[in-house]
């Protein structure tokens, strides 16, 4: 029971902190390639969607966005537009600007 707790616990963990190869394939799933979307227009279906949108909310916010989403991503806050209201959250709106194809791993890190 103490294996099968432990194991649980750590795949919450992992599904509760979003890597940012997640919060990638989201923004990919929403943002089309060379085109810009606000959060408020953003569709928020499943956990793991609004998982991957709050860290994507929070990188907006800080300016601290990973390498693996700014290869592909630019993100930055608009609070002076109206706001994200959703059934999963109301929040600050916030702009995303994809620069199309996401470069390769590897030129990511090199930047």
């Amino acid at each position: 029971m103490y294996e099968l707790r432990k194991k649980l616990r750590l795949e919450y963990i992992a599904r509760i902190a979003p890597r940012p190869e997640d919060v990638r394939r989201f923004l990919e799933g929403q943002v089309p390639p060379f085109a810009t979307k606000e959060a408020r227009f953003m569709e928020i279906e499943t956990v793991d969607d609004f998982l991957a949108f709050d860290c994507a909310r929070r990188y907006a916010l800080t300016g601290e966005v990973p390498a693996q989403v700014a290869a592909g991503f630019d993100l930055e806050p608009r609070p002076d537009t109206p706001p994200h209201d959703s059934e999963w959250l109301r929040c600050a709106n916030f702009v995303v600007r994809r620069s199309g194809p996401l470069r390769t791993a590897e030129a990511a890190r090199a930047q």
